[in-house]
C-alpha cells in the first residue's frame, strides 16, 4: 500500500478535469462544475458532472462518483494501487510502496518481463528492416499492400527462420532462460533444446491500453522453411497460419485486443468501434481510414473484451469474415456484448473477401458503405436464418428459439419484447405466442443495479441536505466563511459531521485552504458516499455570510429544542431543580422570542 501523503501527492499533481477528458471528450464548462455525458451509463443528456477545485466528479443519472484515482481505476477497469501508480507515471512522481517480500517479488518479475519483451520487440522490428533478413517479410507486406509508415505505427516485425536468433539474443542480454520462458519468447522442443515458437514468421506485437507490449502474434510466410534442430519442413503443410504468445503473467488472449492502443483515442472521441476478425484486418482498416477498428486475438469474444469496449464506446460495428468460421465467431461474440449493454450491428458482406481486402479490392467508400448499412444483430439473424428461402413452421420456430436464446442475454426488457415483436414478424409467428415463449427462456445476463454502472448501486440523495449539512457545504465552498466563526465540532449533533468540521477545520488552520479528497481518504468506507454526494451538490449561496448566520442559528435552535425536550419531561415528572426550571423557562423564550438572533457562545 502507499501512504496517505503519496496518495494526496498524486491526486494534487493531477488535473482531474484533464484526466477525465481523455475518456469524456463531451465535458463542457456548466456554472461551476464542468459537465459531460456519462461514460459508466448511456445518456443523451449530459448528468455527469466534474468539479475542478473540489477534485472530484458525480453522475447524477447513475450515481457513480469519486475522485480522479477512482474514476481512472472504474473506467480502466483496475485496482486502487495500480491506478496510482499510472497516474503516478503520468506526472512523473517516484513511488514508494511498503510490501511483502513475496509480493516485491512479483512486481519485479512484472517489470523485468516488460523490459524483455521490449527488447525482444526491437529486435524482430530490426529483423523486418534488415536487407537481407526481412526480405521475405517486406515483400509479403508489400503484396498486402501496407505501407511503411502503417509498418512503424503498429511496429510490425520479424523473427528469422533459424529458430534461435531471438532467444540467443535475449541471452546475450543478459536475460534468464526462465524468464524468456515466462515471457512466452521461448519453447522448449521435445529433445530439449530452447527455441523461438515464432521463427519464420511475420511479427505483431500485442499492447495493452496502457502501450506495455504483453505478447506476439505470428503469421507463417508462404515461402518459409523450418530448420529446426536440424530438420526442414515446409511451413505451408501443416503448420497453423497464425500463432499467439502463451498466456503469461502479463498475457491474456480472453482479456486483449489487437489495435486498441493505436484505436483507443478514435473510440473516445467517437463512442464507436468496429470489431474486425484478425490483425491484418486491423492493418488494413487503420491504413484506409478507418481508426475505430480492433480484433480479438484468434479467440471469441468475451465478457472481459466486451466490458473493455464498455469503457470507451457505446456502439458496436463488428465485421467477421464472411465464411462459415467467420459466421460463428459473430454469433458467439453476441452473448458477452448483450450482457454488457452492447447492441451491435453486423456488416454483411454478399462477396468472399475479408474487410483488408474489401479495401483494397473495392476502395474506401465501399468499405464505409458496408459500415454505415450494418444491420442490427436480429435483423442479421433473420436475414442468416432465411437466406435458403421459405421455411416451414417447424424451421420458423426453430430459428424464433435461437434468436430469443441469444437476446435473453440483454438485461434490457424493453428491448427484448421489441425484438421478440420483430422476429415474430419477419416469421409469421403469433407475437402473443412468441413472447410467452421468451419469457420461459432463461437468460445468463446478471440484473443490472445501475443502467451501465461499473459496480454496486450507489444510493442518489433524494432529500435536502440538513442545516449541518448546508453548513458543512458552505465551508468547503467560501473560504471566507471561517472569518468569526462562532462554530465547534461538538456543535454538530452527528458524529460523521463532526470529523468533517473537525478535519476542515484542521486544513485551513494548517494549510489555509480545503481540500476535500483528504477528507475522503480519511473517513470509514461507509462515510465515503456520503461524504461524496455533500461535497460535489451544487448550492447557489446568495449572500453566503448572511447564509451562515441563519445556518448557525438554525442549528443552535435545534440544540435548544433538544435540550427543551429533556428539561420539560424533568420538569413535568416534578424532577427539576429550581437551576433546570430557571433554564427551561431561559430556553422556551428564547426559542419562542421574535426577532431571533445568533446566540454566540462564552
Amino acid at each position: 500500500m502507499y501512504s496517505r501523503d503519496q496518495i494526496q501527492q498524486v491526486r494534487s499533481a493531477l488535473d482531474i478535469v484533464e484526466v477525465i477528458r481523455d475518456y469524456v471528450p463531451s465535458l463542457k464548462a456548466a456554472g461551476r462544475s464542468i459537465r459531460g455525458l456519462c461514460p459508466f451509463h448511456q445518456e443523451k443528456t449530459p448528468s455527469f458532472h466534474v468539479h475542478q477545485e473540489k477534485g472530484f466528479y458525480k453522475c447524477f443519472g447513475c450515481g457513480e462518483s469519486g475522485d480522479v484515482i477512482h474514476f481512472f481505476s472504474q473506467i480502466e477497469q483496475i485496482g486502487f494501487s495500480e491506478a496510482i501508480e499510472k497516474l503516478a507515471g503520468r506526472v512523473g512522481i517516484a513511488l514508494k510502496k511498503e510490501v511483502s517480500s513475496a509480493k516485491r517479488e512479483e512486481e519485479s518479475v512484472k517489470e523485468k518481463l516488460y523490459r524483455l519483451l521490449e527488447v525482444a520487440l526491437s529486435f524482430y522490428e530490426e529483423q523486418l528492416q534488415s536487407d537481407r533478413v526481412g526480405l521475405p517479410a517486406r515483400s509479403y507486406l508489400k503484396e498486402r499492400g501496407i505501407k511503411e509508415e502503417t509498418v512503424h505505427q503498429f511496429r510490425l516485425g520479424y523473427a528469422p527462420p533459424t529458430g534461435f536468433s531471438c532467444f540467443e539474443f535475449l541471452v546475450k542480454k543478459g536475460f534468464s532462460i526462465d524468464l524468456c520462458h515466462k515471457a512466452g519468447v521461448v519453447s522448449r522442443s521435445q529433445t530439449g533444446r530452447y527455441y523461438d515458437p515464432l521463427y519464420g514468421r511475420l511479427i505483431f506485437p500485442i499492447f495493452d491500453h496502457f502501450g506495455h507490449g504483453v505478447g506476439f502474434g505470428g503469421r507463417i510466410l508462404p515461402s518459409t522453411k523450418k530448420p529446426l534442430l536440424g530438420e526442414e519442413a515446409d511451413t505451408d503443410t501443416g503448420a497453423p497460419k497464425y500463432i499467439n504468445s502463451p498466456d503469461t503473467p502479463l498475457f491474456s488472449k480472453g482479456r486483449l485486443l489487437y489495435g486498441l492502443l493505436q484505436a483507443k483515442s478514435h473510440v473516445m472521441a467517437d463512442r464507436r468501434v468496429l470489431i474486425l476478425e484478425g490483425y491484418m484486418d486491423v492493418i488494413g482498416a487503420h491504413q484506409g481510414g478507418f481508426p475505430l477498428a480492433v480484433a480479438t486475438l484468434g479467440t471469441a469474444l468475451t465478457r472481459d473484451h466486451a466490458k473493455m469496449i464498455k469503457r470507451y464506446a457505446d456502439e458496436v460495428v463488428a465485421f467477421f469474415d464472411p465464411d462459415e468460421a467467420g459466421q460463428r465467431a459473430a454469433l458467439r461474440g453476441l452473448e458477452p456484448l448483450l450482457q454488457e449493454s452492447l447492441f451491435p450491428r453486423l456488416v454483411q458482406s454478399e462477396e468472399a473477401l475479408d474487410p483488408d481486402e474489401v479495401i483494397l479490392q473495392k476502395g474506401k467508400e465501399a468499405f464505409h458503405g458496408l459500415i454505415e448499412n450494418a444491420s442490427d444483430f436480429v435483423e442479421h439473424l433473420l436475414r442468416m436464418g432465411m437466406k435458403k428461402g421459405s421455411l416451414s413452421l417447424q424451421e420458423k420456430s426453430k430459428l424464433a428459439q435461437q434468436i430469443l436464446q441469444i437476446v435473453s442475454h440483454s438485461s434490457n426488457e424493453v428491448l427484448k419484447s421489441e425484438w421478440t415483436h420483430r422476429v415474430a414478424q419477419a416469421l409469421t409467428l403469433d407475437p402473443s405466442a412468441l413472447e410467452s415463449e421468451r419469457k420461459k427462456v432463461r437468460g445468463l445476463a446478471p440484473k443490472e443495479t445501475v443502467p451501465g454502472g461499473p459496480g454496486k448501486k450507489r444510493e442518489i440523495r433524494l432529500r435536502l441536505p440538513t442545516a449541518e449539512e448546508e453548513c458543512l457545504q458552505l465551508l468547503m465552498n467560501v473560504p471566507e466563511a471561517w472569518n468569526d466563526l462562532s462554530l465547534d465540532a461538538v456543535d454538530f449533533k452527528e458524529e460523521r459531521l463532526r470529523v468533517v468540521f473537525g478535519l476542515l477545520e484542521k486544513q485551513m488552520a494548517n494549510k489555509g485552504k480545503v481540500e476535500p479528497p483528504a477528507i475522503y481518504d480519511a473517513l470509514p468506507v461507509e462515510e465515503k458516499e456520503w461524504f461524496l454526494q455533500l461535497s460535489t451538490e451544487e448550492i447557489d449561496f446568495e449572500d453566503p455570510l448572511q447564509r451562515r448566520d441563519q445556518l448557525i442559528r438554525d442549528i443552535r435552535i435545534m440544540q435548544e429544542k433538544k435540550k427543551l425536550a429533556v428539561l420539560s419531561a424533568q420538569v413535568a415528572r416534578g424532577e427539576a431543580s429550581s437551576q433546570q426550571r430557571e433554564e427551561y423557562r431561559y430556553l422556551l423564550r428564547q426559542i419562542k422570542g421574535s426577532p431571533r438572533t445568533v446566540v454566540t457562545k462564552n
